[in-house]
């Protein structure tokens, strides 16, 4: 009964520490604030896409922060035009940042250790 209660421990302690969440907004400028969303299931990186666009002669900087995946995300590359946007539109940054390794290792260890305490 310990083995399996200490299983069930470990499974949400290793679920909750592979679940990303990143912060999700857009805006004008280099910078936006929003809320920070669970990513869907395949979603693994923080994406942050700042482009620039030239509108009736103006440039025109837009920020969007969401979730994505890595190989999405590593297709985007500073100075390039994107598909995505108009055709005068350039990619200026691109962040893609992935989980933590070391908080889903501490999870993970401290799952072993609390089914050695349980056993």
């Amino acid at each position: 009964m310990k083995t399996l209660l200490g299983l069930l421990l470990f499974a949400v302690l290793l679920a909750t520490g592979d679940s990303l969440e990143c912060e999700t907004c857009s805006g004008q400028g280099y910078n936006c604030t929003g809320q920070k969303e669970p990513c869907s299931f395949g979603l693994n990186t923080c994406q942050t896409l700042v482009v620039e666009s030239t509108v009736g002669g103006l440039q025109v900087t837009h920020i969007s922060k969401h979730c994505s995946s890595k190989s999405l995300c590593e297709q985007y590359k500073p100075g390039a035009p994107t598909s995505r946007f108009p055709d005068s539109t350039i990619i200026k940054e691109v962040t893609c940042k992935a989980p933590s390794f070391s908080a889903s290792l501490f999870l993970t260890l401290s799952g072993f250790l609390l089914l050695k305490i349980l056993s």
